[in-house]
């Protein structure tokens, strides 16, 4: 889903830049905190900041001009400094509770009017485009493998058939297939449990 998700931008490292904004993953320590998201930052200015003379206060002024960006890059770099120091000294233990509370003050409105370019660049991150591809693909392999004649396969086999069949190797080399046959061939019983 990744994959589907990073192939519909022109950057495919954009989406994970989108990383800097998880508040588990910022430092403890005040020299990697320094340097904390920057060149990530700058990878979703590229896409989403270009400088801009006119003003942007609002999603609505973006729409209203097709060109224009999203965020002002100068003033989201500038609001990135005091976010990163916030993000770390709130997930001081990094345990649920301190994310929750992140969360719940990001949500309570006041994020918006302290920092209004990474509340954007949040609000993108929230809808970002997520594809069915992925689920269709399922749904696909759990039909070749779930056939009439193998009706009662159960739950536990079902999952592992599929995660070989979707995640695995198209074709085998010929090294493999022996290797696999071998097994087989000296189990007793000759049923294993996936």
């Amino acid at each position: 889903m990744v994959e589907d998700i990073s192939n519909r931008f022109r950057n495919g490292d954009l989406v994970a830049a989108f990383q800097i904004f998880d508040p588990k993953l910022v430092p403890a320590g005040e020299d990697e905190l320094e340097k904390y998201g920057t060149e990530k930052l700058d990878a979703i200015l590229e896409h989403y900041g270009k400088e801009a003379t006119a003003t942007l206060t609002s999603l609505n002024d973006v729409r209203s001009r097709r060109d224009a960006p999203v965020v002002k890059a100068e003033l989201c770099r500038g609001e990135w400094i005091p976010f990163r120091r916030m993000m770390q000294r709130g997930m001081q233990s990094k345990d649920f509770e301190d994310l929750a509370s992140f969360l719940r003050w990001f949500y309570s409105g006041s994020m918006p009017e302290y920092f209004p370019n990474l509340s954007v660049l949040l609000q993108i991150v929230a809808v970002l485009p997520v594809g069915s591809v992925s689920v269709e693909r399922s749904f696909s392999v759990m039909k070749l493998i779930k056939t009439r004649l193998r009706n009662s396969i159960s739950d536990d086999n079902m999952e592992w058939l599929m995660l070989i069949a979707s995640e695995g190797p198209e074709k085998l080399t010929d090294e493999q297939a022996d290797a696999i046959l071998n097994r087989f061939r000296d189990l007793k019983p000759r049923r294993i449990a996936l």
